[in-house]
């Protein structure tokens, strides 16, 4: 979904867990595409240990982590523990780690956790975000781009 807004005027290199994404990305001139390894889901990406072992091998200058659910008391979590590790790996791989989260998984906790809010730096959501759980959060210096 973000892809549309990719800039196309400066060369950089993504790498994804998505085949889905990277056929989309290999359309890009000024794109390098690279894969993490592991076994294909039904949805087209990879999360197990091949991937993790992949992460701790890189080093990522900015990652955009989309999806987990977060709230100020919990933190980040998801729904599934080897989609959270994923997460949890890219962040530790990571110079810099913005999360894309959409306002229907503000204030909401699930079953594992991916960090704490102390260990998140900028979050970027939609108008629609429980201003409420949006303060919290900001109140405990975390930056929160709202678009």
């Amino acid at each position: 979904l973000m892809i549309k807004y990719l800039p196309v005027n400066i060369k950089y290199t993504v790498i994804t867990n998505s085949i889905i994404t990277a056929d989309e990305l290999r359309k890009f001139e000024n794109v390098d595409v690279y894969i993490m390894p592991g076994k294909v889901r039904g949805h087209g990406n990879m999360r197990d240990s091949l991937t993790l072992q992949f992460l701790q091998n890189i080093k990522i200058d900015l990652a955009f982590i989309a999806g987990p659910c977060i709230s100020s008391q919990f933190g980040l979590s998801n729904t599934s523990f080897e989609a959270a590790s994923l997460q949890t790996a890219v962040m530790n791989s990571a110079r810099e780690t913005i999360w894309l989260i959409p306002n229907t998984k503000f204030g909401v906790e699930s079953l594992a956790k991916i960090a704490d809010i102390k260990d998140i730096s900028r979050i970027i959501t939609d108008c629609e975000a429980v201003e409420d759980e949006v303060e919290k959060i900001r109140n405990q210096g975390i930056d929160i781009v709202i678009v």
